[in-house]
């Protein structure tokens, strides 16, 4: 496969490895979350990719700007990207179970392009708005399909916390562009990423008792570290490097294949069941996906909608 005469294959290939790897995030954060709260792992992973990411801050030598202004509105930043976010994956996770969130995940690009479209003021074209309706009929069918495994306010809940939790992750994006052109990509990640750690520390204090803030066994610190590297550190500057070389389309299109490959591995683990309107749900969303990113390549988004798109 050739694309302005460079070709992709092999890019298309890292980002098939990348999206697999990425899909076993969900799985591992299940089997941290059934005998460890969600604050302070929070807490855990953010501590420990901010370390990785000020060690590799330290021994590249890039240039740091550390203006207390500039940190601190970083800082705010990664309270809506790294805090609120993990809040509501985690606990769709934990609620609705890792098929039914895997599937969920499936409305992150569909979440990017309408905030997109509000931030910029923008009118929704024709093609997003058909696209929205296609996911709202897909996303109605997965709950009901839950539905059948689950209560309806599990079910209900599950879903409200993934669109929560993207809708945050979105905005921080958006408002963090100015940033990122003024700090490192490391050194924004650092301190980003370190203050969410403090401020879940902080709640974690506060929520519960000591011997509770510390994992119970060495499988529950394994899989917080392989999240915390694998996911936190690897696979995001992976992606942030594919999408220097493969339209956010193609990106969008594999999302699916994370979002199936991540509910397989709950059927695996956990014994998880994906029902037929799930299923059927999750095909709604992969053509919503596609419908609206290729208004996109048409020109149906501003320039800045669709390298917000790309970039995510």
């Amino acid at each position: 496969m050739r694309q302005a005469g460079i070709d992709v294959t092999r890019y298309l290939w890292l980002a098939v490895v990348t999206q697999l790897v990425a899909s076993t995030i969900p799985s591992a954060s299940k089997l941290v979350l059934n005998s460890f709260p969600v604050e302070p792992y929070i807490a855990l992973r953010w501590s420990i990719s901010a370390i990785a990411f000020g060690v590799l801050l330290k021994v590249s030598k890039a240039r740091c700007v550390w203006e207390p202004r500039l940190i601190a509105k970083v800082s705010a930043l990664g309270l809506g990207g790294y805090v609120f976010a993990s809040l509501g994956t985690l606990y769709a996770v934990k609620i609705g179970g890792v098929s039914l969130f895997g599937l969920l995940t499936l409305l992150s690009p569909l979440t990017v392009i309408a905030v997109s479209a509000i931030v910029f003021k923008e009118r929704i074209r024709r093609t997003t708005w058909m696209a929205i309706g296609i996911a709202f009929i897909g996303l109605t069918a997965m709950v009901n399909g839950r539905v059948e495994l689950l209560s309806a306010r599990s079910a209900i809940a599950a879903a409200a916390l993934v669109i929560a939790a993207y809708t945050a992750d979105s905005l921080t994006f958006l408002y963090s562009k100015p940033f990122q052109a003024k700090l490192s990509l490391l050194q924004y990640l650092f301190a980003g990423q370190a203050a969410a750690a403090v401020s879940m520390w902080l709640v974690s204090f506060a929520m519960y008792p000591r011997e509770q803030l510390l994992p119970p066994n060495r499988e529950v610190w394994g899989a917080i570290v392989y999240v915390a590297f694998v996911s936190c550190v690897a696979v995001y500057f992976v992606w942030y490097w594919l999408l220097k070389h493969l339209q956010g389309q193609q990106l969008g299109i594999l999302q699916y294949l994370h979002g199936m490959a991540a509910a397989l591995w709950g059927m695996l683990i956990f014994d998880e069941r994906l029902t037929r309107p799930m299923i059927v749900g999750s095909l709604f969303l992969l053509a919503s996906i596609v419908i609206a990113s290729r208004g996109a390549q048409r020109g149906e988004a501003s320039p800045n909608a669709r390298e917000f798109e790309a970039s995510t």
